[in-house]
């Protein structure tokens, strides 16, 4: 039995992270020291977030937290797409340059950025196949819902703090290293809304919080804006397939290191992509 337990949950895992797709915007660039303490000074050429492949009517896209996407053009942006096999859930000490996923650019010539003016929402549209076959898009037009007090949700994002820097070697007098960054799961079970009660920008009409675990480690989230949330979907099939609906989208984190997570409700979600696209009735 508990052999079919870890298969259905690895089943889960690969679903959600093909629907899941890692951003970097070189657009938020900084310079600093170097992390790995020579004294001398680095560039951070980008910076991370994660996004979700959603199908809306005949419109396909990425579909972010807005900050993601601060500062860009879609020239600034490039992608970390799932790749074939199992999603491992290894710490950062064990990742290799094996578990690497390399950002492409987006080669669309159609592709925009819309922004939500009034949430921490925005979303890129793509053509179908702009990501290849690894990525799936994911239809929230009637698989969609607000989950309640106790209820789990679970997704997949490419938080930095499960990353590591490898060292690429010099060329001249520039020390080239590879940040790698591997997918990760995460979730849990939704916070009493009277937890918000002091967070400035929680808003339980348009909002919902879950704690972020890893915190516990010292691991930060971030990365992790952007990224889906999911709730099991309770419907009987004769087969068993993981089957989920789409639960939020996060955007912010509160307390040191991100104690708890902010999540906007997929009614709101809902609502910034029918005044952007419309109804996705065909």
């Amino acid at each position: 039995m508990g052999i079919i337990n870890d298969n259905k949950e690895s089943a889960a895992r690969v679903r959600l992270w093909r629907h899941t797709i890692g951003i970097t915007n070189r657009a938020l660039s900084t310079s600093g020291p170097d992390p790995l303490g020579t004294g001398l000074s680095a560039t951070e050429e980008e910076k991370v977030g994660t996004g979700v492949a959603i199908v809306w009517g005949d419109c396909h896209f990425i579909l972010t937290a807005k900050h993601v996407l601060d500062e860009a053009n879609v020239s600034d942006l490039s992608f970390f797409v799932g790749q074939t096999g199992d999603l491992k859930t290894q710490r950062a000490s064990e990742v290799t340059m094996q578990d690497a996923v390399v950002p492409v650019p987006l080669n669309d010539p159609e592709a925009v950025i819309h922004r939500c003016d009034w949430e921490d929402l925005a979303v890129l549209t793509i053509t179908p196949d702009a990501f290849g076959p690894m990525l799936e898009f994911f239809d929230i037009g009637g698989s969609s819902i607000d989950p309640q007090e106790g209820e789990t949700v679970a997704g997949v994002a490419y938080p930095v703090s499960n990353s590591v820097i490898l060292d690429g070697g010099r060329i001249g007098s520039v020390i080239q290293r590879t940040v790698v960054l591997s997918p990760t799961p995460f979730g849990g079970a939704v916070l009493p809304s009277a937890t918000g009660k002091y967070l400035g920008k929680f808003e339980p009409d348009r909002h919902y919080l879950i704690p972020y675990e890893p915190a516990k480690e010292g691991k930060h989230p971030r990365g992790i804006s952007g990224a889906a949330l999911w709730v099991e979907s309770d419907e009987e099939r004769i087969v068993w397939a993981p089957r989920f609906k789409f639960a939020g989208i996060c955007t912010v984190c509160y307390g040191d290191g991100g104690l708890i997570e902010q999540i906007v409700r997929a009614s709101v979600v809902r609502e910034f992509l029918l005044e952007a696209f419309g109804s996705p009735e065909k």
